[in-house]
């Protein structure tokens, strides 16, 4: 569409299909608005002819002209009922060359005057055919052909001019006529240029909207086990205590810590640490329930899961469920000597639940199940423990008395 001089106007089949469907009911209603403001203007400066005029001749065809009003009309409201494109734009067509013929049939061409005012007629119809209908190129193309073809033959047929009024006459018809098809052409041509920039603009849109959300997607995921990293939790669990606190269902949370993950990493090296988080991405969402539930990972051998809709009991459950299967399946395979016995993964499980209220926040239940880990801990490892959720564990805090008991050597940051 950017090439130099008159190439075809119109797009691919599937492409003219989509154009026409997408701007086919504001082409109606443009056509059919535009269509009845030139009528009514028509009208009007038919009465102000009718009253100004005194002769009768004149009167006579002032009111004849009137004829083509019914018909403007009836081809008005074909127009206003979105038709297919083949009847909208050839019912405008075909009312414009009738219009035509009518105003030269009417007009006559015997005297000089009448073949003056039946071009004029011809020029303001084709006028109104290319800027103001902006008919399709083809049957623009059509219409202006028939109209030019009609207004040659009146002034060649007319006896009121002479040869070189006639030469004359024929060559500023061709010219106007001429203008209106190239800014009819222009004029469509600059409408499927403005809808193929605007396609281009929704395209460039939608995957401009698609990057982000793989952006999103990839910037709340923790890109070694594969889950949702702890601020897509903390965002997620925001929404799952707004939904249970205003359906007054429990909601309840699982932490999940690798018992002596240190040790693990200091004995087979960080390599094995990661593919023992890596398998405990894979095994923990087989646990779940439902869509509604996630898993994600807290953070470094720490990982959570939230349980939307769920009781304590049933929280018992899926965490009893999880540190079975990670106790099962959760040690990868390494090669060891034969004197060496391999150190198989277990985790540790605290687990809290409640019905969300105005005097907690999320942070409560999450600092409970915190409560519940440390004793897991304490307690000998590899088991779950329970704790309920009260207005006490709003701000969580690290007590001394929890910290591992350990040698200053040999003390570890995680809970091992």
């Amino acid at each position: 569409m950017g090439q130099s001089g008159f190439p075809s106007l119109g797009f691919p089949e599937i492409l003219e299909e989509v154009f026409e469907q997408d701007t086919r009911e504001a082409r109606a209603y443009r056509m059919g608005l535009e269509g009845l403001v030139a009528i009514v203007a028509f009208n009007l400066c038919l009465v102000f002819d009718y009253v100004i005029m005194r002769d009768l001749t004149w009167l006579n065809i002032v009111k004849q002209t009137a004829n083509v009003t019914p018909l403007a009309l009836a081809a008005n409201l074909l127009v206003r009922q979105n038709p297919r494109r083949w009847m909208r734009e050839g019912c405008i067509a075909l009312s414009m060359i009738t219009i035509c013929w009518f105003y030269l049939r009417i007009e006559g061409n015997h005297t000089a005057v009448s073949v003056l005012f039946g071009t004029i007629g011809v020029l303001i119809t084709a006028l109104f055919v290319g800027v103001v209908m902006r008919l399709r190129s083809t049957y623009a193309a059509s219409c202006l052909s028939v109209m030019l073809f009609a207004g040659l033959w009146s002034l060649d047929s007319s006896p009121g001019f002479s040869l070189e009024e006639r030469v004359v006459g024929s060559s500023m018809l061709i010219i106007g006529i001429s203008l209106i098809a190239v800014a009819s052409y222009s004029l469509e041509r600059e409408e499927r240029k403005s809808y193929l920039i605007g396609l281009r603009h929704e395209l460039e849109t939608e995957d401009l909207a698609s990057a982000n959300q793989v952006l999103r997607r990839l910037s709340g995921m923790d890109m070694l086990t594969g889950l949702p990293n702890r601020r897509s939790m903390e965002e997620r669990f925001e929404l799952m205590w707004d939904d249970c606190s205003k359906s007054q269902s429990p909601l309840s949370l699982v932490l999940i810590d690798v018992d002596n993950f240190k040790i693990l990493n200091d004995v087979y090296g960080h390599l094995y640490g990661d593919e023992v988080l890596r398998r405990i991405g894979i095994l923990l969402p087989q646990v779940l329930r439902s869509a509604d539930d996630m898993a994600a990972r807290y953070g470094g051998e720490e990982f959570v899961l939230m349980l939307s809709q769920t009781s304590a009991h049933n929280a018992m459950i899926v965490a009893e469920r999880a540190r079975q299967l990670l106790e099962k399946v959760g040690t990868p395979v390494k090669r060891i000597s034969d004197d060496e016995a391999l150190m198989w993964v277990t985790v540790s499980c605290g687990v809290s639940s409640c019905v969300p209220s105005p005097e907690l926040t999320w942070t409560s239940l999450v600092a409970a199940a915190d409560e519940a880990l440390y004793a897991a801990k304490r307690a000998g490892r590899n088991r779950l423990e329970f704790r309920s959720c009260t207005e006490t564990h709003a701000e969580p805090t690290a007590r001394a008395e929890d910290a591992p008991k350990f040698p200053l050597r040999t003390r570890i940051t995680d809970r091992t």
